[in-house]
């Protein structure tokens, strides 16, 4: 069987084929670091008090580069349990702490890893509670500002808005 040039075959047989040879390799070399054979991570689960809208496949990071991603969040009593994964060439210590971080101004969160203390967690331990925060949230800022309204003086700042209005009139 003798095989002809491309020049001679159907052109969109050709472009047909490449496509999807080119699409291929693409997918491969996206989902490489995914694939069960190739990606070696390791599972752990933390405490924390406020998921602070962290959600499944958000980023763990360490040092700003990404490590793992957040695998599930569930509520566990007055607690969220968080199960994460990261690389295995990461130590995750009895000491390591997460920090649920803001990524964009739209509000998009990551978790901010910080390996410490000695040993290697074990797929059953858990982060506790104690190393773990959640940004500060809107709940936070509205109790504060309550705390700070309840210290205005309504009958000075009454007057004040009245006396400002009469100003304003002319």
């Amino acid at each position: 069987m003798r095989y002809r040039p491309l020049h001679e075959m159907n052109q969109a047989w050709v472009a047909i084929i490449g496509s999807a040879v080119i699409a291929g390799v693409v997918l491969f070399a996206i989902s490489f670091g995914h694939l069960p054979f190739i990606a070696r991570v390791h599972t752990y689960h933390a405490r924390f008090a406020d998921a602070a809208g962290i959600a499944t496949g958000d980023e763990v990071r360490l040092a700003g580069l990404n490590v793992g991603e957040v695998s599930d969040v569930e509520l566990e009593g007055s607690h969220v349990l968080m199960t994460f994964t990261a690389k295995d060439t990461i130590r995750v210590g009895r000491d390591s702490t997460l920090n649920i971080k803001i990524a964009s101004i739209l509000g998009q969160e990551y978790v901010e890893l910080a390996p410490g203390g000695a040993g290697q967690l074990g797929s059953n331990d858990v982060i506790p509670e104690s190393h773990t925060t959640s940004p500060y949230t809107l709940l936070e800022l509205l109790g504060t500002l309550s705390t700070e309204t309840r210290q205005v003086d309504l009958t000075q700042l009454d007057t004040s808005l009245k006396a400002l209005s009469d100003d304003l009139r002319g």
